[in-house]
């Protein structure tokens, strides 16, 4: 009996420090959702376009609340989120409410970070070897084989894009450019190898380029 009341009184406070360092080391990795939170904005700019002030300030005003009890939400992004919550409140102007969405983006980017490099590797590892696929076949001038690996690389890179994307609206901007005028070139009665060379030889250098594995990055 006197072993278990000396117990008690040691593991209680050892169990509730273990489960609050876990619950502490648990929220520090946790992904901060604000579905919801764009969920009111929409509502809220949908109500300001029809002009129902009103409507846009209860809209806010939920949007602030729910806000307000994100653990982060006091962070450097999170301070000017609550900035422009304040000021859209005050006056729900289209633009008062737009700048809210920039700012909540922006502090959606602060808490969730994203690990572009990692990013970057998975897209290499997925992206490259059909590219090269297509480099291979391209020097055949076979059309139907130039076509069928051209359909897995487009399939590959659908499935991928949103990796450059995230990182780079450059390089994205010349991919789609460069396959949408191969698959015009390809397409073309007869195939026009000149043009499709040279939209090859801008994906290669885009993707080399994205993936630090240009000249220019060595």
């Amino acid at each position: 009996m006197k072993m278990t009341i000396w117990v008690k009184p040691f593991l209680k406070p050892f169990k509730l420090s273990l489960l609050l360092g876990l619950c502490f080391s648990t929220s520090a990795y946790a992904k901060v959702e604000l579905g919801a939170l764009f969920v009111h904005l929409s509502d809220a700019l949908s109500a300001v376009k029809k002009e129902n002030s009103e409507q846009a300030k209860n809209d806010l005003r939920t949007l602030q609340q729910e806000f307000n009890a994100i653990p982060t939400h006091n962070s450097e992004a999170g301070k000017e989120t609550s900035k422009a919550l304040e000021t859209a409140i005050a006056n729900p102007t289209l633009a008062n409410v737009e700048q809210i969405s920039k700012d909540l983006y922006a502090f959606e980017q602060e808490q969730n970070p994203v690990d572009h490099d990692k990013n970057r590797q998975k897209f290499a590892e997925q992206v490259l070897p059909t590219l090269q696929d297509l480099e291979q076949v391209f020097a055949s001038k076979n059309i139907e084989q130039i076509r069928t690996k051209f359909h897995r690389f487009g399939a590959t890179w659908g499935a991928n894009e949103l990796s450059m994307r995230g990182a780079s609206l450059s390089h994205y901007g010349k991919m789609e450019t460069a396959m949408s005028l191969f698959r015009s070139a390809m397409q073309a009665n007869p195939a026009n190898y000149e043009q499709m060379e040279q939209q090859l030889a801008i994906l290669k250098n885009t993707v080399d380029d994205f993936i630090g594995n240009s000249k220019a990055a060595q």
